[in-house]
């Protein structure tokens, strides 16, 4: 169905009114109320995804949130950005299908830290940073200040 507004081809409802859904001449899928390359999904119960690969949004490509109907508003609760970063708006439930109660809550018998690092005691840092390498354990208690616990085997 091309028409007056370029739309390569859309879907329509039984009545034949158009639906959200398109592609565009560039075979590009727009969802929603967006233009192509920032498409939303919305469901009834306002969560939401976005694919935003225009980078318009501050470099986000990729948005779980909720309380969102339309093209603005909405909690985000899920971010991956362009560069490959990630990061969670709120608390991060491991493991279980509980909700998380606190801002990590893993339900498991233990976390790992791949990569050693051996802080000194003034060493750069950021206040609830842990660190570990083979003799000590090490807590930024404050911004570039460490403390450490020696490990000794048993």
């Amino acid at each position: 169905m091309a028409d007056s507004l370029h739309r390569h081809s859309e879907l329509s409802a039984s009545d034949g009114t158009p639906t959200s859904v398109q592609v565009d001449t560039n075979g590009d899928l727009k969802l929603g109320v967006s233009t192509a390359r920032n498409s939303y999904i919305y469901s009834d119960d306002g969560v939401y995804i976005n694919i935003d690969a225009n980078n318009d949004t501050g470099g986000q490509a990729f948005v779980i949130g909720s309380n969102r109907k339309t093209n603005t508003g909405g909690t985000q609760m899920f971010r991956m950005f362009e560069s490959g970063a990630t990061d969670m708006l709120g608390p991060l439930a491991i493991g279980t299908t509980s909700t998380a109660t606190v801002a990590l809550d893993v339900n498991a018998d233990s976390i790992r830290i791949r990569t050693s690092q051996s802080p000194t005691g003034s060493g750069t840092g950021i206040q609830g940073e842990i660190a570990w390498d083979g003799s000590a354990l090490y807590v930024c208690i404050a911004t570039n200040s460490w403390k450490r616990v020696l490990l000794s085997s048993f």
